[in-house]
């Protein structure tokens, strides 16, 4: 791959013991595998800005039955990937959900990457509670059910101006429509 500052860490959790481990590292262009890696380094979790092409090799290059992913929803559409076919495409690697809307979709890497290109003096956000974005959540959730999903959902309410707010539209739209898509 080209470029050397590119660092991955890669995680397993252990769904019977909630034991989480480091398996595989990338970083100065060579892959490492860890034994028994540092509390530090468990704590550090991903820390990790991967060129948009590099993300899908990344998740096929893993093993399967060892490697999962956490999908970010709005991440994965900054990118420019489609949601609904990414979910549907990686379902069985996906452990876990940081569900979060966006109003913008395919942002090019080189403002994805700026300095800190989520806080912005003007207002303008990148992120929006579920359901006040442009994204297809009641679709996915369509899809959530039919892979018949059990892992966890984080909703994030990044950037609100009111984040009490941001909490009881998240909860509402959550329990009141996405909710009712999986029951």
């Amino acid at each position: 791959m080209k470029g050397e500052n590119i660092m991955l860490e890669i995680f397993r959790t252990d769904l019977e013991t909630n034991k989480t481990e480091i398996v595989t590292k990338y970083e100065k262009g060579n892959w490492i595998n860890m034994i028994s890696p540092s509390e530090d380094e468990i704590m550090d979790f991903v820390q990790l800005t991967l060129q948009h092409q590099y993300e899908i090799r990344f998740i096929e290059m893993t093993d399967p039955d060892k490697v999962f992913y956490c999908l970010d929803t709005a991440q994965i559409a900054l990118m420019g990937d489609d949601l609904l076919n990414f979910y549907d495409t990686y379902a069985d690697r996906i452990c876990t959900f940081h569900l979060k809307d966006t109003a913008s979709i395919g942002v090019p890497d080189e403002i994805r990457h700026g300095l800190d290109p989520e806080i912005c003096d003007d207002g303008w956000r990148w992120f929006w509670e579920p359901g006040e974005g442009v994204l297809p959540l009641e679709d996915l959730w369509k899809l959530v059910k039919k892979h018949g999903f059990k892992g966890w959902v984080t909703i994030e309410d990044d950037g609100a101006p009111d984040y009490l707010a941001a909490m009881a539209l998240s909860s509402y739209y959550f329990n009141e429509v996405l909710g009712k898509i999986y029951r």
